[in-house]
């Protein structure tokens, strides 16, 4: 836009005296905050529609001749507004005294008190004295509206933020509001409990007490506790969050949005009390965040915690204190590498690191001569990947996608909040989504589905790559989004995928469209721990190679860092047999695990909020991760550990030729991610002839470790099922919770039977990390994607 247009766009309005120049179409209220006047509001959030129900944003405006609200007028040129008028005022006390008719004046005891709108609306607004004489009338009190939100509908002001958040954001629609008139009250459409992964935000948005999360509710005051800037570490977005700390435990986490939204709100409130680190763009700006970064917290402080090192295969003991533990560990793998050569360790893990962790995991390798390094724990080939000019993903330009072509598994369960921004474009009809994987996602609005998994994917993703390059034909200035979960590096299917994502990349590209390639990681610092070099060194081996060799019997230490390959592997009976054939397995981690319980040594770690260093996003970004708290018990950080065992071994200094993270993150370019995923695979395998293959799920609350370990959240795990395309299970006779029991040629599970118009059609889904079985009891390295041989309905015996 030219200069002279952009003058033209802004308008000049008059709020209270002061004069504020504008872009046209800029509402009164937002006009207001850019003049530094605040107008009170209940229903209005900068980053939902205008709703205009609660009316306390009532202004007067020159030559109007009632009052309007200025959360949905815009301003024009000239406009003269008064917020401070008479009548103005009068209206607010009304507004606010009809609010508190049969509103409880619970405040001492209500979890809000502290950080309510209407508690401080009323005091800077509202009548000094009530003229009510009546009794209120009472409502339902801690409705229990799904896993983790409570609604007491006494103090609801129906304001509508969360069913509109539910409906407009999140695209899930299971917040309504029921009954009429005096009647009315948020409730779930047709009584069913409010459960996705983003129903925190709705407690967040409430402006009163009626939307509390059953994690935090009466366990402490907003003035008892302690606000810390900090991010999420349970993906590879990194949320930037807020822990609330109360006498030194964590009490909950909420988000932390860009600084223009705090001026709204209860974030608004709380503003005084922290200030947002850094405003970040795109979809980590929003401020929304998912359930498990909201409310898997408390594994932190679980009692289950690894509180001294351990040793003993099967029959851990506690250790006389960290000397012994690491004289251990140093004196295997010396006698390892002088016995057997430095080939005969091997290390894995670096993907729950920090960026500086992970280098020093490196360094340890390099120390001991060892080139058997690797991160990759699940089936992930590569955590980035450039496109063919060399351009990077960058995350803040999503919103403004034109086409959005999503590859592997549901983009929800590994990287939440970014599925968010998909959702809104599609609801919104800004961009053109198209997808190829295993479950169909649920977006509004038209998606091109192709139904595929492992071996299918490359093909399905050339069966869309014309109707991709028609939808950006012809657009100036497209923008492309490629999201592919870089998964397939056991079964040779990651080298057939990634090749055709490249070749969609750089056909998209010669057709003038910017595109971009985001690949959401395995784990949370999958990035990072591929920028530290936690890859192969040369003639090394990966994870399947080092967990082959040390099943024949040929590895003679393996050591574990932050990595539960009995839950992640994807080969359970090889991990089993690695274990138990290697002589010395060291494990470092925050709990007993299935893995650790199967090791000779366990050292016990410390959680992130103990731990400093840098953060490594989904799209390359670094941030700096301060601990907030020292660390308890015999828990050390990992860098220090390995730093300690480097002193031991005679690699000091290793820091000093360290690159700043900054510095070494990269997307891995064409050739680069060629070479590794050329390493990692093997001929890609032929599709197997059968009527029904298995294929996992990856799973947002699956895992062994943050959410088995926490006492709250890991109710919420999900138990494990099959899940079954509804002919499929016409076809052979499975209703819904039917208990079924499913057999491989590796292995055979028990379950319920789940059925989902969204698996496709000739595949059983089997979750992965689900509490009481995983997918990986049914597949095998040399067959990730087996027949299901026998799938049999058990009847349940009738009693009496």
């Amino acid at each position: 836009m030219s200069d002279a247009a952009a003058s033209e766009a802004q308008v000049t309005v008059t709020i209270d005296g002061r004069t504020v120049r504008v872009p046209k179409g800029t509402l009164v209220v937002e006009a207001a905050r850019q003049a530094g006047i605040h107008i009170p509001v209940f229903c209005y959030h900068p980053k939902l529609k205008p709703a205009g129900v609660c009316r306390m944003c009532l202004v007067k405006v020159e030559k109007m001749p009632k009052l309007v609200p200025a959360c949905t007028t815009p301003v024009t040129d000239g406009m003269v507004v008064d917020t401070r008028d008479p009548e103005v005022q009068e209206v607010q006390k009304g507004i606010l005294e009809f609010l508190l008719i049969n509103h409880p004046l619970d405040c001492p005891v209500c979890d809000k008190g502290g950080e309510c709108e209407l508690q401080d609306m009323t005091f800077n607004y509202g009548p000094a004295t009530s003229r009510l004489a009546d009794a209120k009338v009472r409502r339902r009190k801690a409705v229990e509206l799904g896993p983790f939100i409570v609604l007491d509908e006494e103090r609801c002001i129906l304001c509508r933020r969360c069913v509109r958040f539910d409906d407009e954001v999140a695209t899930e629609a299971q917040l309504v509001i029921g009954e009429r008139a005096v009647d009315s009250v948020v409730t779930t459409a047709g009584g069913q409990p409010y459960a996705h992964y983003f129903t925190g935000n709705a407690a967040e948005l409430c402006p009163v007490g009626a939307l509390t999360s059953a994690p935090y509710r009466f366990r402490a005051r907003p003035w008892d506790v302690s606000p810390v800037a900090s991010f999420c570490t349970l993906c590879p977005i990194h949320c930037p969050v807020r822990l609330d700390f109360r006498h030194g435990r964590l009490m909950r986490v909420v988000s932390q949005g860009a600084p223009e939204e705090n001026t709204f709100g209860t974030r608004g409130l709380m503003a005084a009390y922290h200030t947002p680190s850094e405003d970040v763009p795109g979809a980590r700006g929003m401020g929304w965040l998912c359930d498990r970064g909201r409310f898997n917290y408390q594994y932190v402080q679980s009692p289950q915690r690894v509180a001294q090192p351990l040793a003993g295969r099967g029959a851990l003991k506690e250790l006389a204190g960290w000397d012994e533990a690491l004289q251990r560990l140093e004196q295997a793998i010396r006698r390892a590498v002088a016995e057997h050569g430095p080939g005969s360790v091997g290390i894995i893990g670096g993907g729950a690191l920090l960026a500086e962790e992970a280098a020093r995991l490196r360094r340890l390798a390099e120390a001991i001569g060892t080139p058997n390094r690797d991160h990759r724990v699940a089936d992930q080939a590569v955590a980035s990947l450039a496109t063919p000019s060399g351009r990077s993903g960058r995350v803040a330009d999503l919103d403004r996608a034109d086409v959005i072509v999503l590859v592997g598994q549901p983009l929800v369960e590994q990287a939440p909040v970014l599925d968010l921004a998909v959702r809104r474009a599609g609801a919104e009809g800004r961009a053109a989504i198209f997808a190829v994987g295993p479950v169909r996602p649920r977006y509004r609005g038209r998606v091109r589905y192709v139904p595929a998994a492992g071996f299918d994917m490359a093909a399905a993703l050339r069966e869309i790559a014309q109707d991709v390059a028609a939808a950006v034909a012809g657009v100036k200035g497209a923008r492309s989004f490629i999201v592919w979960d870089g998964r397939g590096a056991w079964d040779g299917s990651a080298a057939a995928v990634g090749e055709t994502v490249l070749e969609l990349a750089g056909a998209l590209e010669h057709g003038g469209s910017e595109v971009h390639i985001l690949v959401p990681g395995a784990q949370a610092q999958s990035r990072a721990a591929e920028a530290a070099g936690m890859l192969p060194g040369p003639g090394g081996l990966d994870t399947a190679g080092m967990l082959k060799l040390s099943a024949e019997g040929r590895m003679q230490v393996l050591y574990l860092v932050g990595v539960n390959l009995l839950e992640t592997f994807p080969d359970r009976a090889l991990v089993e047999a690695a274990l138990s054939r290697t002589p010395f397995v060291a494990v470092q981690d925050l709990f007993v695990t299935e893995t650790a319980r199967a090791a000779d040594l366990v050292l016990p770690a410390v959680p992130s909020i103990m731990r400093s260093g840098t953060l490594v996003d989904i799209d390359g970004q670094t941030h700096r991760l301060e601990a907030v708290l020292p660390p308890d018990g015999a828990g050390r950080p990992d860098g220090e550990i390995l730093a300690d065992l480097l002193r031991r071994l005679g690699a000091d200094g290793h820091d000093r030729s360290m690159p700043p993270p900054s510095e070494a993150v990269a997307a891995l370019s064409p050739a680069e991610a060629r070479r590794i995923w050329g390493v990692a695979n093997g001929p890609v395998m032929a599709h197997p002839a059968a009527a029904l293959r298995v294929v996992p799920l990856v799973r947002l609350y699956g895992g062994g470790g943050t959410v088995e370990f926490d006492p709250v959240f890991r109710k919420h795990r999900e138990p494990v099922a099959v899940w079954l395309n509804p002919a499929d299970a016409e076809r052979l006779g499975v209703r819904q919770g039917d208990e079924v029991e499913v057999r491989t040629a590796h292995g055979e599970i028990r379950a319920a039977a789940r059925i989902e118009a969204s698996i496709c059609e000739g595949s059983l889904g089997v979750p992965v990390g689900a509490a009481g079985g995983s997918a990986w009891q049914l597949t095998a390295l040399s067959n990730p994607y087996p027949a299901v041989l026998a799938l049999e309905v058990r009847t349940p015996e009738v009693v009496g």
